[in-house]
């Protein structure tokens, strides 16, 4: 082989090691996956998180109304389930929407009145969650096979818990009254 064909054999190497290096880079390089890698692809993978860190910061109430429109669109329901589908739907608004999520911390009252006030507020909670079990069923009539097997896969993401916890003042009261132990 003469100089000159080892020189074009050389630059055409070369050549080719600069296009394969740019290539890799528009792509996020050889080794994406672990990599920090850099440029364009760092700034997606930034969006990315940040979106993913947005929905993390979402309340519960705010997940719950998010599994309900994605329900809604994967049941591709018709025109006649609608009604039934708002029905449900209004219901689970209705129990995100109540201020009186089950028992509640202790106040000045004495000890009767609170466990009354406490009673009161479940039996009205399980009112509330009687007319959606109702409107369930409702909905369900009018589902087909194929609907009813995405409802129980989906449906249950979109009903709200049954009473909300003790706030944290009466959690660390609970706490405070807990017996301490010390390990040496």
């Amino acid at each position: 082989m003469s100089a000159a064909a080892a020189m074009r054999l050389v630059f055409a190497g070369v050549i080719g090691l600069v296009a394969a290096g740019q290539a890799f880079g528009q792509f996020g390089g050889l080794f994406r996956r672990g990599s920090s890698g850099g440029g364009e692809s760092r700034s997606r993978q930034d969006e990315g998180n940040q979106a993913q860190s947005e929905v993390l910061r979402m309340s519960a109430g705010d997940k719950i109304r998010l599994e309900l429109t994605k329900v809604r669109v994967s049941l591709n329901l018709t025109p006649d389930q609608l009604a039934p589908w708002q029905g449900y739907e209004s219901k689970v608004i209705e129990l995100l929407d109540d201020p009186s999520q089950g028992p509640r911390a202790a106040g000045g009252d004495g000890a009767a009145k609170q466990i009354d006030q406490n009673a009161s507020a479940l039996r009205k909670r399980l009112a509330e969650f009687e007319d959606l079990a109702a409107a369930t069923a409702k909905l369900y009539a009018t589902l087909s096979a194929d609907q009813r097997s995405v409802a129980d896969r989906m449906l249950p993401a979109t009903v709200p818990p049954a009473f909300a916890p003790a706030p944290a003042a009466a959690r660390r009261d609970r706490e405070a009254d807990k017996p301490r132990t010390t390990n040496y």
